[in-house]
């Protein structure tokens, strides 16, 4: 029985009166949900998401609350066994029932059950939760900690959040606000039940001739437990052989379903792939690679970072997360890396990646942070690890776990200088004593790597972590460095686990946040919406290569396409150099409406960017590097086998004439193969537009011979008709939104919110249900059809 109809409040203050103090009333909650979510809806605090309200609601996460529900009990003797079970409890609680203390909780990762056999009656059951403020908490521990190790208060990067096991991005990231929060994140339970299947393991092996074997066992508190299995039913144990196999991979997400029932129990279902999956980390002339291998195949991994879908993570629901999942699949993902920063993802994401051939790096909740390693910080990592990778050990799209995100690096590198730093590499042995020990125990066929980015295998070889060479490496040489993506050409990588450029949400986003999008785009309140700490100097990025952003729809247009631009430049580089074998952008979705480096808003909307990425991630693509008197052209074959291609390529004035076209025919190995490249020193390369049409099936490309805010494009005449929008003259990087509600309107996918941008000369557009007022813009204007 889920747990409902709760209420919440403040917890009661000293026990004097205090004049005119404001009353103390239960008001009514949401499980799931959180402190955030409940104050909004009772009126007291506004919505932290909207225009600088963050700000004002900082005093909630300071002190304590208490929630309560009333249930009755059936007791029925034929189901003896009675417990309170907590998904997700954030994160330092006590747990009262009918005011006896009945159970604590220390870790929002963690399910927590309780029995209360014996403690509960029939009816009006009174159950309680005390949340202690974390902020008070974390800090309380911090002190105690650093007293007892000769810490210096002032130490960086070991702040209260790293003494608490609680998604560290809820105290505010470089993308996401700060509402540290409390509360029951996810449901409730009151169980009454006479059996209960637990213990589950799942094995499959692949057997010398191509065979599988697939062994499980579990348990149950009476009788066997029986196993149903491609129309078979076994007792006690599974041990059988799958002899015709249909493997499991990215572009093949075959899967088997295993039925687990017992006697009055609840049946469980298990859904699992037949698949390898290879982690080579091989030395070579390059230094050593990184690599994955599924089914012995080498793969390049492309794909994105994930975070938490919302800063306040009560709000998540499966429903959405599997809409995001797909839409990465729509993308040509193979992969997603869970970063350290947030959570063990719901079992709904991890079966949407099952389902959808996309691969999961797994990093363990650590990050960008020093962690207490004192025996009992030790002993709730290792039971943390032992949960979760008993959960997921047997899902298809598992590739990896990873022990942190940015740690040894932060160590390494003293993010804020020897002065404010550490002593020692605090956290070190649940990296790599504590978390192996548990994946080598419990799932030894999944690869493990103790942080990202990581240099050599050898743990004992002295190699800086974010090594060119060697491992995976986080490049923000770009951003963090220079804002020139060029620069990417300079940042050799096996594996780009980590990159990315910022770039502001959409209108409609905006909109939905702030109210208003008559605003300049340096106004306050936009500003807010941007943690990147880079303030001004955002803009300059994107101003070095288009004109100056104004309103807030110029921010939103040329930001989206600097983003663009530059994960194309990145991404391109590395699949045609050879020894990058891996792509993971920062980051795919966002937690709230914020300028960031996602490439999918908080409002669910796909940037410009987002769009390219379905280009540049084909296993078949071809390059364009722009270069003084030509344009470069490379051929990138990733797949299986050669094929014959052909290229048409039109070179077009900003005045928007057609200068030149040509077809290229030619056949492309495997491989890397460079092309004859396109002549252009006798243009100028203010007024000239290079466009590229592959015929087998990839997206066309466009590249401006200089920077955008140096040419001179004359404005385009659209018009609307039956038949769509006829676009006369030259429209480059064209996007379309709704001139009320401000969706955009990605042109080819309808349904799929977003700008889809065009290179468009003198050509109608089908007209995908388009709404009566039609909003355009290019870079040569801007207009409404």
């Amino acid at each position: 029985m889920q747990l409902v109809h709760w209420e919440f409040r403040r917890l009661a203050g000293p026990p004097y009166y205090r004049p005119h103090f404001p009353e103390n009333p239960w008001r009514p909650a949401r499980v799931p949900g959180g402190i955030h979510l409940d104050l909004h809806d009772s009126g007291v605090i506004p919505d932290p998401f909207q225009r600088q309200y963050e700000a004002g609601v900082q005093w909630v996460d300071e002190i304590d609350w208490e929630y309560r529900t009333h249930f009755d009990a059936d007791l029925d003797p034929e189901s003896p066994h009675r417990r309170l079970r907590f998904e997700g409890i954030d994160t330092i609680a006590e747990i009262f029932l009918n005011g006896e203390k009945v159970g604590e909780s220390e870790n929002m990762h963690l399910p927590l059950s309780i029995d209360v056999g014996g403690k509960v009656k029939a009816h009006a059951n009174e159950l309680r939760v005390v949340f202690r403020s974390p902020v008070r908490v974390g800090d309380e521990r911090r002190t105690d900690f650093f007293e007892r190790e000769g810490v210096p208060l002032d130490t960086t990067h070991f702040d209260e959040r790293a003494f608490l096991r609680k998604a560290l991005y809820q105290s505010g990231w470089d993308w996401g606000p700060r509402l540290v929060g409390a509360g029951l994140w996810k449901p409730a339970f009151y169980e009454e039940f006479a059996n209960e299947i637990d213990n589950i393991h799942l094995q499959t092996d692949k057997l010398g001739d191509g065979t599988w074997r697939v062994r499980a066992s579990a348990t149950a508190l009476k009788g066997p437990v029986e196993f149903t299995f491609e129309g078979q039913t076994y007792e006690g144990e599974l041990d059988v052989v799958v002899s015709d196999p249909q493997l499991w991979s990215p572009e093949e997400p075959n899967l088997y379903a295993l039925r687990l029932s017992a006697e009055d129990a609840r049946w469980k279902t298990l859904r699992f792939g037949l698949r390898e999956v290879t982690l080579l980390r091989e030395a070579d002339e390059h230094g050593e690679s990184f690599e994955f291998a599924i089914n012995g195949r080498r793969t390049v991994m492309v794909g994105a970072n994930w975070i938490p879908a919302d800063a306040l993570p009560g709000r998540i629901n499966d429903e959405n997360v599997r809409e995001q999942v797909a839409t990465a699949a729509m993308l040509g993902f193979n992969m997603l890396r869970v970063w350290g920063g947030g959570f063990y993802e719901s079992e709904a994401f991890y079966d949407a990646c099952d389902r959808n051939g996309i691969l999961v790096w797994q990093d363990f909740p650590y990050a960008c942070s020093y962690t207490p390693d004192d025996p009992s910080s030790l002993m709730e990592a290792k039971r943390e690890a032992e949960f979760h990778v008993k959960r997921l050990r047997h899902h298809a799209s598992l590739a990896l776990w990873c022990g942190n995100n940015e740690n040894e690096t932060m160590w390494e590198t003293h993010w804020n200088g020897p002065g404010s730093d550490a002593k020692r590499y605090f956290g070190e042995k649940i990296y790599t004593e504590v978390l192996p020990a548990v994946v080598a125990e419990h799932d030894p066929k999944t690869p493990y790597i103790r942080t990202s980015p990581i240099g050599s295998k050898d743990a004992d070889v002295a190699t800086e972590t974010n090594d060119p060479g060697k491992g995976d490496r986080h490049v923000w040489s770009v951003w963090h460095g220079s804002p020139d993506f060029r620069e990417y050409a300079k940042a050799d990588t096996r594996f780009s686990s980590e990159f990315g450029y910022g770039s502001a949400c959409h209108l409609a986003t905006w909109m939905e946040s702030l109210g208003r999008v008559d605003l300049t785009a340096r106004d306050s309140e936009v500003m807010w919406h941007d943690k990147t700490h880079k303030g001004y100097l955002f803009y300059e990025f994107v101003e070095a290569r288009y004109p100056r952003c104004e309103t807030l729809e110029d921010w939103v247009y040329y930001s989206q396409l600097m983003q663009r631009d530059a994960l194309q430049f990145g991404i391109e580089y590395w699949r045609a150099s050879g020894t990058c074998r891996g792509e993971l952008v920062w980051q795919f979705n966002d937690c709230w409406p914020v300028s960031s480096w996602a490439v999918q808003d908080y409002g669910g909307r796909l940037k410009v960017a987002a769009f390219e990425l379905q280009r540049v991630y084909r296993q078949e693509l071809v390059t364009m590097t722009v270069q003084p008197g030509r344009v470069d052209l490379k051929m990138v074959n990733d797949g299986d086998e050669a094929f014959d291609e052909e290229l048409t390529i039109w070179i077009y004035q900003t005045d928007g004439s057609l200068l030149r076209k040509e077809e290229r025919a030619f056949h492309v190995p495997l491989g890397i193969s460079e092309l004859d490249p396109i002549k252009t020193d006798r243009l100028d390369p203010k007024k000239t537009v290079v466009r590229v049409l592959s015929h087998m099936g990839m997206r066309e490309t466009w590249r401006t011979l200089a920077n955008p805010n140096e040419m001179n494009f004359a404005p385009p005449k659209l018009t609307r008709s039956a038949k769509g929008v006829k676009v006369e003259g030259l429209a480059v990087d064209l996007v379309f939104w709704d001139a009320e509600t401000l969706e955009p309107i990605p042109w080819a996918y309808p349904g799929v919110p977003g700008w889809y941008a065009l290179c468009v000369h003198d050509e109608t557009l089908a007209l995908p249900e388009a709404p009566r007022r039609l909003a355009w813009r290019c870079l040569g204007g801007r207009g409404l059809v």
